[in-house]
């Protein structure tokens, strides 16, 4: 798997009412870290993904994805919520942790297949699950993002 050296922590147990609410909250983040030229356009893309499939992966996951031009430089953003929110209506499956992938149009569809079939493998794991559930630092969890 491509190795992520970077992503973006929101701390604690985030509190957020929906699903569309937390993509804001990660992309806003992302934003604000410098990784998008336009929050809107990322936004567009995320939801434009949204509307083909959720992007539950099970286990209480989900992983929201978009590119393009806007991302400046690929990255994670991770989010895990207070109270599991509704992500999947035809499902009514939930999510409690988030894993939004952002990635250049100049890293391409490649590297984001790539990531989302690596992050997917590891999500299997319920150690993997277990440990990010608990960790409390960037670096734990790149490490296990990249182990």
């Amino acid at each position: 798997m491509k190795t992520i050296n970077k992503l973006v922590l929101l701390e604690g147990n985030e509190v957020v009412l929906s699903k569309e609410e937390a993509i804001k909250k990660l992309a806003d983040k992302l934003e604000e870290a410098g990784f998008l030229t336009s929050c809107n356009e990322f936004l567009e893309s995320v939801y434009l993904r949204e509307e083909i499939a959720p992007t539950t992966v099970g286990y209480g996951i989900g992983l929201p994805h978009g590119k393009g031009s806007c991302v400046k430089e690929s990255v994670v953003a991770f989010m895990r919520v207070k109270n599991p929110i509704l992500w999947n209506i035809q499902d009514d499956e939930k999510v409690k942790i988030v894993f939004m992938l952002a990635v250049s149009e100049e890293e391409g569809k490649g590297t984001h297949n790539d990531i989302l079939v690596e992050l997917s493998k590891k999500i299997l794991d319920s150690n993997f699950r277990n440990r990010i559930e608990n960790s409390s630092s960037i670096e734990e969890i790149v490490k296990l993002i990249n182990e």
